[in-house]
């Protein structure tokens, strides 16, 4: 019982600590890439996918129509999923822009993304949330990386813009570190999925996905089946703000999380590390087993109370239970001005595991999560 208590331990220990440093040691040993082309400009098709979003998809249409890339060359394409509100007819103001609008019946995100893709004009896809504001130079600096044959899609960053204090803060935290792990492991040949908010694929390669898959983490793994790399370029900056409540970031990470879960199931061959090597240990580790830390949590706990008659195994119950007392608290009091990083941490630590249980709690139901709501 012991050794299984301490296998399981190590396990989430591997997840958030070791599988860093295993990826990030030799992503920082090798030099970095050579600059790719400043000077290609592909065509490009960007695709907004926008389910309700009157609050935002003017802002998000005007943002597009400034940003800096070859009058002619920029396709800006708006794919309704099925909105009800006034979206639609705010895309139709802009049609004397060359802004397209196409609707579609509800049916989630990445069935729009497969129907709109076939009527893009582009060399070069970009998708895009109608959330996502992007800095003027960041199709620039995403299809530079074309210039590279190997190269089929490449990852922009996602930021945050508002307060960085409270729950935003703890967010920021939670995308630094990803960001490291997106670096390191670009640099150590492919990286895993994208942010939704800012990817682009050459077109002849995209693959059109079944309606339950999250497109923007299952289409970059089926880009790299494919036989070309998966980038990360950091300067290429879309900004969002955080969810408007916790309970509704908590709906996002269980849509994202039952969705990513099937993902890896539907392309379970890319686990096998005897033929995909050091890309399936990424896709284990950063993937698969982090969703599985809940798990491996609840287990823990039981297996410690069962051992808590000695004294090790005691000190390591009260441990836990003080964690959970601080995740509770940060629950309390994370919409006060004592909204503490020593409250927040804890309680988005347990967030983020709480969404990951639900999500396989879906998987075993059979709820697959197709279609989202706005958050905000």
């Amino acid at each position: 019982m012991e050794l299984i208590f301490w296998i399981l331990a190590f396990m989430v220990v591997y997840v958030y600590l070791l599988y860093p440093l295993f990826v990030g040691i030799p992503g920082m040993m090798k030099k970095s890439a050579p600059a790719p082309d400043p000077d290609i400009t592909p065509s490009v098709s960007l695709i907004i996918t926008a389910y309700n979003e009157e609050n935002v998809i003017r802002e998000k249409l005007e943002n597009s129509l400034l940003l800096d890339y070859p009058e002619g060359k920029l396709e800006i394409m708006v794919v309704s999923d099925g909105s009800t509100d006034n979206t639609e007819n705010i895309v139709k103001e802009y049609a004397d822009k060359g802004v397209k609008l196409y609707s579609e019946k509800r049916a989630g995100k990445t069935t729009a993304q497969n129907n709109t893709v076939g009527k893009a004009g582009g060399e070069i896809v970009v998708f895009s949330d109608a959330n996502g504001m992007y800095k003027k130079d960041a199709i620039k600096k995403l299809v530079r990386h074309f210039a590279d044959e190997t190269v089929g899609c490449v990852c922009g960053e996602l930021l945050y813009s508002d307060s960085p204090e409270n729950s935003a803060g703890v967010e920021n935290l939670y995308w630094k570190y990803e960001r490291f792990l997106k670096r390191m492991e670009s640099r150590c040949g492919t990286q895993l999925g994208a942010a939704g908010s800012i990817y682009a694929v050459k077109k002849e390669l995209y693959v059109p996905l079944d309606r339950d898959l999250i497109s923007d983490f299952t289409e970059p793994l089926k880009i790299y089946e494919k036989g070309h790399r998966v980038v990360y370029e950091p300067e290429s900056l879309s900004f969002e703000k955080t969810s408007s409540s916790t309970s509704a970031e908590l709906r996002r990470k269980v849509r994202i999380t039952t969705r990513g879960i099937h993902a890896v199931f539907a392309v379970k061959n890319l686990l096998n590390p005897l033929k995909h090597g050091f890309f399936s240990i990424q896709l284990i580790s950063h993937k698969l087993l982090r969703w599985l830390v809940p798990i491996l949590l609840i287990l823990l706990f039981i297996l410690n109370l069962l051992l808590i008659h000695k004294s090790l195994y005691c000190m390591l119950m009260l441990v836990q239970v003080l964690f959970y007392l601080l995740s509770l608290a940060g629950l309390i009091t994370e919409k006060t001005k004592y909204d503490l990083k020593i409250f927040s941490i804890p309680f988005y630590f347990c967030m983020v595991n709480f969404a990951a249980l639900i999500g396989w709690y879906n998987l075993l139901k059979g709820e697959k999560e197709t279609t989202w709501d706005t958050s905000r």
